[in-house]
């Protein structure tokens, strides 16, 4: 992966694989904020993803949703987006040099030639095991969430949501104990 530094919607350079990535399980996706179409949509359904995920998020599992519009998409700029969809702890929006970013996103599979091009999936990744899939945030909300939660070891199953295929409530949620 590369190792540029990236900038975070709260203004701090970190670097993209030494801080983001190593040793980690990370989602990955990518958006810009003025996106007219899908970007707003798929990010609301990553917001749904981060709640069935609850405090996994920050501790086992991180978000990072990259811009594909650095020369627009500022830190300020994804700070907005970022609060609009209440991204909290252990999701950050990432923007940077364009030429770096272009390569990180270009590197993660996210190859699109113009804006209105880019995919609306995500990267699923366990630095620790190299396990590293990609999938649709348009899919299936519940298969989503257990394919990331089957990244964590020694995660015990989820409730009855896994059996049943959805989730009913937040407790159908939670990592057992």
């Amino acid at each position: 992966f590369p190792n540029h530094p990236v900038v975070t919607h709260d203004g701090e350079t970190l670097r993209f694989y030494d801080d983001l990535i190593r040793g980690k399980r990370v989602v990955i996706n990518f958006i810009y904020a003025s996106c007219p179409d899908l970007c707003s949509l798929s990010t609301a359904r990553l917001a749904r993803v981060r709640d069935f995920l609850g405090d996994a998020v920050g501790r086992d599992i991180f978000i990072y949703t990259i811009t594909i519009d650095p020369e627009n998409d500022t830190p300020e700029v994804l700070k907005k987006f970022a609060d609009a969809f209440g991204a909290g702890d252990g999701w950050l929006f990432l923007t940077g040099k364009p030429e770096e970013v272009h390569e990180i996103r270009w590197k993660l599979g996210e190859r699109s030639r113009s804006l209105s091009e880019h995919r609306s999936d995500m990267v699923i990744g366990n630095d620790p095991t190299g396990f590293w899939r990609r999938t649709s945030v348009m899919g299936s909300v519940a298969t989503v969430t257990r394919t990331i939660l089957d990244m964590i070891p020694g995660r015990r199953p989820l409730n009855r949501a896994t059996s049943a295929g959805h989730f009913k409530r937040r407790e159908d949620y939670r990592i057992q104990d």
